[in-house]
């Protein structure tokens, strides 16, 4: 958390989070006066339930939180709008490679050829899980499923996942420290 550069951070929560603030703010309102149904899936991610000091995870718990909050005042107020919030494990996309999109002002992005062999290691681990992951296809099945259900949290997500989750939970539950896990 305190050795990685701050342009790091306001890069990832400006897409992450305040992309979704900014769509809630261009959108709700037109929807509001329009009147009729409608319904806002925010796209998180299963990190934005379990926990990591990262901008990523940060990011992400901060979407979650975002969409459920805007969930619960769509019911609160009676409006006919409603929220979900897709949080996935794997999925088979290209977002290892988002530093392809990194805006100058935000600095350089990682030079893969300078990271360290572990680092390297790392990413290539994760490219494998990602091209294991999900299609997108299901998932945007699973979303269209979940919309048409009211359903609010989509979590589309691999078995080992699950009991993450489950384990945080419980954590919470029992006012237990966090447990201590490495994902990779």
């Amino acid at each position: 958390v305190w050795e990685q550069p701050l342009s790091n951070w306001e890069w990832v929560l400006g897409v992450n989070l305040m992309g979704v603030l900014y769509g809630i703010r261009a959108f709700v309102p037109r929807m509001i006066e329009n009147g009729e149904e409608g319904h806002i899936v925010t796209t998180a991610s299963l990190a934005g339930l379990l926990t990591s000091a990262n901008p990523y995870g940060v990011s992400k718990h901060g979407a979650v939180c975002l969409a459920e909050g805007l969930y619960k005042e769509f019911k609160t107020r009676g409006l006919k709008l409603s929220a979900s919030v897709l949080c996935p494990g794997w999925v088979d996309t290209n977002i290892i490679d988002s530093e392809r999109n990194r805006p100058q002002e935000f600095g350089p992005g990682a030079d893969l050829a300078k990271l360290p062999a572990e680092a390297r290691q790392q990413m290539e681990a994760v490219r494998g899980l990602l091209k294991g992951g999900f299609p997108p296809s299901e998932i945007a099945e699973r979303v269209f499923e979940a919309v048409r259900d009211d359903q609010f949290y989509i979590i589309p997500s691999q078995p080992e996942f699950v009991d993450l989750l489950n384990q945080r939970l419980d954590d919470i539950r029992e006012r237990r420290n966090p447990t201590i896990i490495r994902l990779l």
